[in-house]
């Protein structure tokens, strides 16, 4: 049986990243999904760059970028209402406080199951309004 992969279609997803080929993989995924990319960005700096400027729709964030946690990140999403997922090669129980108590898949993740991860997160905030 083959998998029904989520529309996405006009939604703008964040993409935080720092790993260049995953960073590539997510947003051509999104893509695929017929989401629209929203960078992506490798730093803490970056994204909250992009989020002074506009508030996408949602938001895939690693959970640690080169020296640095993203629970800055993860902040600003928060108050601009964004919902997002969380992507680590390390263990989801492990993650920064900032950062546990969203959705968290590990790397290698399975694309669908982050693509379903992500559009989960949309519809949820969607359906309490």
């Amino acid at each position: 049986m083959r998998e029904r992969w989520p529309d996405l279609r006009a939604t703008t997803i964040l993409v935080v990243e720092d790993e260049f080929l995953v960073a590539e993989d997510i947003a051509q995924l999104i893509t695929t999904c017929g989401g629209l990319v929203v960078g992506p960005v490798a730093s803490v700096e970056q994204a909250l760059g992009l989020l002074a400027h506009d508030a996408p729709c949602g938001a895939i964030l690693d959970a640690f970028l080169q020296a640095d946690d993203a629970v800055p990140i993860a902040e600003r999403l928060r108050a601009l209402e964004v919902p997002f997922v969380v992507v680590t090669g390390y263990d989801c129980d492990r993650l920064p406080e900032g950062l546990r108590a969203m959705p968290c898949i590990g790397k290698p993740y399975e694309p669908h199951g982050l693509m379903q991860a992500i559009f989960g997160a949309i519809e949820s905030k969607h359906a309490r309004r």
